[in-house]
């Protein structure tokens, strides 16, 4: 009789456990399908990446008005017109280059207007030949804001330098027709993505908005990837550490910097990371963060790291990293020796941010990192 009651007794306490269980499985899974993301997508779309385009199409269309009146009239005042709109259109860029999805992965932007280092023997051979063909991939290394640098500033040249390449020197027309050509590929390009996010053209922002899942084609699940890939491969590598040796053992390679003729490394660098900042904040504005940001979606996942809120673990560590690069000066390429030392802190500062972004925010979202990389991150 006691084996039969014990028996009743440990199947009802059996039964129960697993009502509790299922119970609070459902509960879970409850609290997260009631945590809606299109308010997230709607308030990254139209606070954050259709303005970042919006500008950067209006930046490259005033940098090509003064590049034409430069080519149509080189004068020092022509030209630094124009350099001072490149530069313009340039940092405008950095707000833009990690959303490496959509319209641009389709129109390979990123490919296409910033690889770097631009190959200017190249540049200078389709010069002297009259072969200027920008449209193979191959050519990705001599066009777009690194081969515009090469071509109105030059390497070590001065502005009267600049001015005769574009006059009286031989192959002086032929380099006007490449930089022309190089502003009207840009232009191009940046306005089929910028009118491709428009809801009154090629509506993509529809689209983004409403993907609200977290799979790996989710708007969601795009953004981070692009994100970490982008602050992985193009800012700490690219934009830092390749120049300061961190992919040649140990041996600077100043050439590989970005705007290296322009001498603007550094300020394309901070800019940069005040777009990812923007991004994780909802806002291009210097206010706090939106209430529909990114940064907010983590305190409703009530996502933790180390005894804190994730959240601010990423905005702190973010301005760890801004604060870093703000101690290197221009040009990057002569600071990386004179500077070694906070250069390589600022490396160690945006690798800790990529972990954060990658591993920790990764998770926290239940996104799926996708993208391979050699390093072991």
């Amino acid at each position: 009789m006691s084996f039969k009651i014990n028996i009743k007794v440990l199947s009802m306490l059996t039964a129960g456990l697993l009502v509790m269980l299922f119970s609070c499985v459902d509960s879970t899974e409850e609290t997260k399908v009631q945590i809606d993301r299109k308010p997230l997508l709607e308030n990254l779309a139209d606070q954050v990446i259709i303005p970042a385009y919006t500008q950067l199409d209006t930046e490259v269309t005033g940098m090509n008005s003064s590049i034409t009146a430069f080519l149509n009239d080189p004068s020092p005042a022509t030209l630094g017109n124009a350099r001072s709109t490149f530069i313009k259109a340039y940092v405008a860029w950095q707000k833009v280059e990690f959303f490496d999805f959509g319209p641009a992965f389709d129109q390979t932007l990123r490919a296409q207007v910033n690889t770097f280092p631009t190959d200017n023997f190249a540049i200078d051979n389709a010069i002297a030949t009259g072969n200027i063909q920008l449209q193979s991939l191959s050519n990705n290394n001599k066009k777009g804001f690194p081969a515009i640098d090469y071509l109105l500033y030059g390497d070590n040249k001065s502005d009267a330098d600049i001015i005769a390449d574009f006059t009286t020197n031989a192959n002086a027309s032929t380099r006007k027709e490449y930089l022309r050509a190089s502003i009207e590929d840009m232009q191009t390009l940046v306005s089929r993505v910028s009118v491709a996010w428009n809801s009154g053209e090629g509506n993509y922002r529809s689209t983004f908005v409403e993907r609200t899942g977290t799979d790996v084609g989710s708007s969601l699940g795009q953004l981070i990837n692009s994100l970490s890939q982008s602050l992985e491969v193009f800012t700490r590598d690219a934009k830092v550490g390749i120049p300061l040796g961190k992919r040649s053992q140990g041996i600077l390679i100043p050439k590989n910097a970005e705007a290296y003729y322009s001498g603007n490394s550094m300020l394309l660098a901070r800019s940069n990371v005040q777009g990812y900042i923007d991004v994780f904040k909802g806002s291009r504005t210097s206010e706090g963060a939106n209430s529909q940001s990114l940064l907010a979606y983590l305190n409703q996942l009530n996502a933790q790291y180390k005894g804190g809120s994730l959240s601010s673990a990423l905005e702190q560590q973010f301005q760890n990293s801004l604060s870093k690069l703000n101690q290197i000066s221009d040009p990057y390429s002569r600071s990386i020796e004179a500077q070694a030392t906070i250069a390589n802190e600022a490396y160690l500062e945006l690798q800790k941010t990529v972990v954060l972004v990658k591993v920790d925010l990764a998770s926290a979202l239940g996104i799926l990192i996708s993208y391979q990389d050699n390093d072991g991150d």
